[in-house]
């Protein structure tokens, strides 16, 4: 892999390979800020949303530093969770009372905690020398999916029980990253990075392997350009997916969400009317998506329409909506 993928202070993508910053910082946002990028204005409202779809959690840097918080839907009731070093990337349990996260150690290694929805009793659920990211609660409640590299360029699939015992690897190939459980928990989506053999340059797909390993298969290796980010329907018929198409990763790259059946097939995109729409997760009963564009936090219906700002303080990344 000739280099990973981080946002500088802008928001605009680079490659780097240095071990400091390659995991944490791979594609926080894949597509940058382009200039005369068009979205809502902050006041408008989240679509539909109030309590139905419960809690969203993410991160936000507005008390000084990188922390997680939950709010409600509509931007109401925000409380910070995580204090401490730096806190990203959390992911509900299935009974939606705690929250895995990544907390750094330093610049070349992090860890997974675990914390209850409440604040109290954060625990270190890993202890590793490299870097780990990512983190995905199974819908069993048993395990959590993580990628655990160096990623000075490797990274692999792990899966360690919800005790923090027993983590194994699940891939080999030094290319996976973002993990992401079917909803019978018997598969995961994950994002890997491959050789085009058009282009010779790196490009992200979207490929499923089962739990234990096996299996292991490219969905979008028939798309062009960088498939990233890949997040599982509550019904488990399709995958959300980050898509953009010119495989040259640029500081004027734009995005746009796309749907994948599990079988490959039935591609479509989703219009946000932003330029670069990232991160993006299922609410509950699979009728809305939250995703992050421009350090913000917006929902859209998805069966489309206008996206809207959902009022978070700071700059925020990575949700994860509640289970119900």
């Amino acid at each position: 892999m000739q280099g990973q993928l981080s946002e500088d202070s802008t928001g605009r993508v680079r490659k780097v390979t240095t071990r400091s910053t390659a995991l944490v910082g791979i594609a926080v946002v894949l597509g940058s800020v382009a200039a005369g990028c068009s979205s809502s204005t902050a006041s408008d409202p989240a679509p539909g949303t109030g309590q139905a779809n419960g809690l969203i959690a993410y991160n936000s840097d507005v008390s000084g530093q990188v922390d997680v918080w939950v709010a409600n839907p509509d931007g109401s009731g925000k409380r910070r969770l995580t204090r401490g070093s730096e806190a990203r990337q959390p992911s509900w349990s299935p009974d939606g009372q705690q929250i895995v996260f990544v907390r750094r150690r330093g610049e070349e290694s992090s860890d997974l905690y675990v914390i209850n929805v409440d604040g109290s009793h954060q625990r270190r659920l890993t202890s590793d020398t490299e870097l780990e990211d990512a983190p995905s609660w199974s819908p069993d409640g048993s395990s959590i999916a993580f990628s655990r590299g160096s990623c000075d360029p490797k990274c692999d699939i792990y899966v360690v029980r919800s005790d923090g015992t027993g983590a194994h690897r699940l891939t080999t190939t030094g290319s996976g990253f973002y993990p992401d459980w079917s909803p019978d928990s018997t598969k995961i989506a994950y994002s890997t990075t491959v050789a085009d053999p058009n282009t010779g340059s790196d490009r992200f797909d979207i490929s499923i392997l089962n739990a234990d390993g096996t299996g292991a298969h490219t969905l979008t290796s028939d798309l062009a350009g960088n498939s990233v980010w890949p997040s599982w329907s509550p019904d488990g018929r399709t995958i959300l997916f980050a898509y953009h198409e010119d495989e040259s990763v640029c500081s004027d790259c734009i995005l746009t969400l796309a749907f994948i059946s599990p079988d490959g097939s039935h591609v479509r995109h989703l219009d946000t009317g932003t330029c670069c729409p990232s991160e993006p997760v299922w609410s509950p009963d699979g009728k809305q998506i939250a995703f992050q564009n421009q350090q913000t936090i917006r929902v859209i219906k998805a069966s489309g329409g206008s996206s809207q700002h959902v009022a978070f303080d700071g700059e925020n990344h990575n949700p994860s909506w509640a289970p119900r």
